[in-house]
């Protein structure tokens, strides 16, 4: 048994030990109710926000070369495409944008450098084709491992593999549409209607096609036995000038005009200024391409009656979406249809966004291929255009000596280009309408052969080439003029 003294003992250390206890658990509460996460000062957020800023410009997406091609020579309304393009790019990250061409005289001399600027690196463009010799330069574009989109029409069954997409307006819509509110304005009149071109392109010509298509099925509808369709579209050029003096000389041969559907890329001005000049203001219907401030004006006025107006800042838009989607692994369809606004003199149609359905692009770039033509005989015919711009892309693989010939061939796809001497030629009825080579025994033979767009090589033009190939080699050439 415990005596007293030590039981005493024994009760003072518990005491003590209790109070030690208590004392610890609360200091340990006190530490764990005071515990806090200071405030940062402004020179400390400062700080912070400096960091993220350079983690966004570190990015490797937002670094990403990217580019839009526009040569000094291209109209108005590709400024809005450039506009929505950058805008977009920026909202999405991207800080590595270039404009490219904007120093050269014409889309292939733009389309040079942008060979250069995919060769150092560039992974995204958006570009143009004036006509189909720029497609040599796409492809190469492409092949050097550079995603290419354009807001320029391309037959969505024909949309090459070096083309990552297409985002435009179908001029088989648009074409119909103008020919039937062209028809309801000239009902029971008398007189007659002209189609005027820039340059004969893949989207004008199917507009003037649709155009007469259309124009044949309201026949039915009103009263336009006494127009006119004048049988041939006019090619006025892309200079505004001389598009002037030619729609001056259209309105002294054709002075009974009443109608113009103007499908080139000039200032509409340049038909209405001719129309005040012959007398003839507000009596003759005009239509034409491109909503541009200039041209919106004179719709306001009333001197245009009826204006394209393609959404070219909604397309800049979509193209830069659509690179942020390829860039980042994602697929996107490669033709995409954005349907215009049909503006009148007093009133808008409604315009539909739409996708149409086909294959998807995954942004994969092309390997370099060879062109190869079959042993044969060949002819086709040469829609000429001027060009001080020789290129020698295909002399030694076609075995031409630059020192013996002035001939340069160029082959891509369905087209073949041919230079001879400062005059550049694109052999475009090179192919037949299914898309096998033609190859004909005679001229005789060839003159009877529909040709790539329809029609035949003798109602298309007066100049023809004939060329054998024999083991990848141009064994005889020879150029013929029919005037």
């Amino acid at each position: 048994m415990l005596n007293r003294k030590r039981l005493k003992k024994i009760v003072c250390l518990l005491t003590v030990f209790f109070v030690f206890m208590a004392a610890g658990l609360g200091c340990s509460k006190a530490a764990e109710e005071n515990v806090s996460i200071p405030e940062p000062t402004v020179s400390e957020e400062k700080e912070m926000v400096e960091k993220e800023e350079m983690i966004t410009v570190t990015d490797p997406i937002a670094e990403t070369p990217i580019a839009i091609c526009i040569d000094k020579k291209n109209v108005q309304i590709y400024e809005q495409v450039k506009t929505g393009f950058i805008e977009k790019a920026k909202e999405l990250g991207y800080t590595n944008v270039w404009c490219l061409g904007s120093d050269c005289e014409d889309n292939q001399f733009a389309l040079k450098k942008c060979l250069e600027w995919a060769n150092a690196g560039g992974k995204a463009i958006l570009v143009w084709v004036d006509d189909p010799a720029d497609w040599l330069y796409i492809e190469k574009i492409n092949n050097a491992g550079c995603i290419v989109g354009t807001t320029q029409y391309v037959n969505h069954d024909e949309i090459p593999d070096y083309l990552n997409f297409s985002i435009a307006c179908s001029p088989d819509n648009y074409g119909a549409q103008v020919a039937a509110k062209m028809a309801e304005a000239l009902h029971g009149k008398k007189g007659r209607v002209v189609i005027t071109s820039g340059e004969r392109s893949l989207d004008e010509f199917i507009a003037e096609e649709s155009f007469r298509n259309e124009w044949e099925l309201q026949t039915q509808k009103y009263d336009l036995s006494e127009i006119v369709l004048f049988d041939d579209c006019i090619l006025v050029g892309k200079d505004y000038e001389e598009a002037k003096k030619i729609n001056i000389s259209i309105m002294q041969a054709l002075p009974d005009t009443i109608g113009i559907f103007d499908i080139s890329d000039n200032s509409l001005s340049a038909w209405t200024e001719v129309v005040e000049m012959a007398g003839k203001a507000g009596s003759v219907w005009i239509a034409g391409m491109h909503g541009s401030e200039d041209n919106l004006a004179l719709l306001d006025n009333g001197d245009v009656n009826l204006i394209v107006n393609e959404p070219f800042f909604e397309q800049g838009v979509m193209a830069m979406e659509y690179f942020d989607s390829l860039l980042k692994g994602d697929k996107v369809p490669r033709f995409t249809e954005i349907k215009a606004n049909i503006e009148n003199h007093g009133g808008v149609s409604d315009s539909l966004l739409q996708s149409t359905e086909n294959q998807e692009s995954t942004g994969d770039v092309q390997p370099e291929k060879t062109p190869v033509l079959a042993d044969g005989e060949y002819y086709g015919y040469l829609q000429s255009w001027d060009s001080t711009n020789m290129t020698v892309e295909l002399m030694e693989y076609l075995g031409l000596n630059e020192e013996e010939t002035n001939l340069e061939f160029e082959m891509t796809g369905k087209e073949v280009t041919l230079n001879i001497s400062e005059s550049k030629f694109i052999l475009e009825s090179f192919w037949s309408e299914n898309g096998e080579e033609i190859q004909c025994e005679s001229m005789e033979d060839a003159l009877d052969t529909e040709v790539y767009f329809g029609g035949t090589l003798e109602e298309n033009c007066a100049n023809y080439l004939f060329f054998r190939v024999k083991d990848d080699k141009v064994t005889e050439i020879l150029f013929l003029y029919m005037a």
